[in-house]
């Protein structure tokens, strides 16, 4: 669907500029929306290292406290 379409997009930005905050957070959202939790915090680790501090990283880790 469109998600996933998204979540290419972002995966494409990424493969360019890894430390795209927007991007990282963009996608962990996505992973941790679909119960890909490992992902999502591989992803947050990434987040926090590139944008420590982030809204997005505050974003991305409440929604990985709201999925456990």
């Amino acid at each position: 669907g469109r998600t996933d379409k998204a979540a290419a997009v972002w995966e494409k930005v990424l493969r360019a500029r890894p430390q795209h905050a927007e991007a990282l957070e963009a996608l962990g959202l996505f992973h941790a929306n679909a119960g890909r939790v490992q992902e999502a915090k591989d992803l947050l680790a990434q987040l926090e290292r590139a944008a420590p501090a982030s809204a997005g990283a505050a974003r991305l880790k409440a929604a990985l406290t709201v999925g456990k």
